[in-house]
């Protein structure tokens, strides 16, 4: 289109479809949910292409790090635009509109995770029937003495920061099964380049945790480990960038020492 244009920015929100008593989060540009960019040419002749590079939605510019402040978070996000001819331009080319015309908008949706100081991202979950093989030989052996349980975790942290590992023995019900394990690790950094991102190759890490043998009968009842994986926001300055290729990596081992009391019938020689 050969005129000088106004690009608006009706909006950009955030809400969640499968609750309508989300309020809907909106972007804001100076208090204003909406803001205008200008053209800085426009086509001269018919078949030229005019293009520019929007600023960038980000916590700078629209305050975007305000829309998944909710506990919960939104599932969708939804933006809309006009465009007007900006009159307050003048040029020596005449203005111009042809019936093929079209204006094409690019988007490209990038949410990076940058962990400003004070705020943390905590994921949970759980490896089930981690302690059945063992749990099953116990009760079925006649285990006079338990001398010694050890669950091994092999941790490789591909996340460029230091986490906070947490876990517990949960029954079959979902309740927690008191015992005497240590809950929380610090898990070391991964490494590392002068930009803040980590490298592919780390070393693992291994946790070695000790049950008391006087927790047999924990072990027995325990159904599963749950885990949760806290990162925390440090220095605001400082350079940490996450990646679609970060990991978190678990490889886990149970293991017990003791003693068993059986009957050992001897039968007659001939």
């Amino acid at each position: 289109m050969g005129a000088n244009l106004r690009f608006q920015v009706d909006y950009v929100k955030a809400y969640l479809t499968t609750d309508n008593t989300f309020n809907p989060v909106y972007a804001l540009f100076n208090g204003s949910q909406s803001t205008n960019i200008v053209f800085k040419s426009k086509p001269v002749v018919p078949g030229q292409w005019v293009s520019q590079e929007m600023p960038t939605f980000d916590k700078d510019w629209g305050g975007t790090d305000k829309l998944f402040e909710n506990e919960k978070k939104p599932n969708k996000l939804e933006y809309k635009y006009s465009l007007f001819v900006d009159s307050t331009k003048t040029n020596n080319t005449p203005d111009f509109i042809t019936p093929d015309a079209a204006i094409k908008i690019f988007t490209k949706t990038t949410i990076p995770l940058q962990l400003n100081s004070g705020s943390f991202y905590e994921l949970k979950g759980s490896i089930d029937n981690v302690l059945t093989p063992i749990a099953n030989a116990l009760n079925s052996s006649n285990v006079s003495t338990l001398d010694s349980i050890y669950l091994v975790l092999y941790i490789t942290n591909r996340l460029p920061i230091k986490t906070v590992f947490s876990i517990s023995l949960v029954d079959s019900t979902g309740n927690e099964i008191s015992s005497n394990l240590q809950k929380s690790y610090i898990i070391n950094a991964g490494k590392v380049d002068a930009n803040g991102v980590v490298l592919l190759e780390q070393e693992t890490q291994t946790l070695i945790i000790s049950l008391a043998n006087n927790q047999l009968s924990t072990i027995k009842k325990a159904n599963k480990i749950e885990y949760s994986i806290r990162v925390e926001g440090g220095n605001i300055d400082s350079k940490i960038h996450f990646t679609l290729s970060d990991t978190f990596d678990v490889i886990y081992g149970l293991y017990a020492k003791g003693s068993l009391n059986t009957n050992v019938t001897l039968m007659p020689k001939h």
